[in-house]
């Protein structure tokens, strides 16, 4: 996995209360600031060039391609594998 992602997957989440639509249960989500430390591209910002929200699309779209290094490593190594016990 590259090092932007192991960060950002040891990034503390943190529970919180959308302003917008009331709900009781509150959700989860990483804090901006934290995650302009590991990628600035992973973040919105507010007039003031601030960090204000995280870009959760971007963070997916990273995540799913570190995943899918991961899945194609584990392919390969599979094969290997099955080649190294048939000879």
């Amino acid at each position: 996995m590259a090092e932007p992602a192991r960060r950002l997957c040891l990034s503390q989440e943190r529970a919180f209360q959308d302003r917008f639509h009331s709900r009781t249960s509150g959700d989860h989500g990483l804090v901006a600031e934290q995650v302009e430390k590991v990628n600035p591209d992973l973040v919105g910002r507010d007039e003031q060039g601030k960090p204000y929200t995280v870009r959760y699309e971007a963070v997916n779209a990273m995540m799913l391609n570190e995943f899918l290094k991961e899945h194609r490593k584990v392919q390969i190594w599979k094969l290997r594998s099955r080649h190294s016990t048939n000879d």
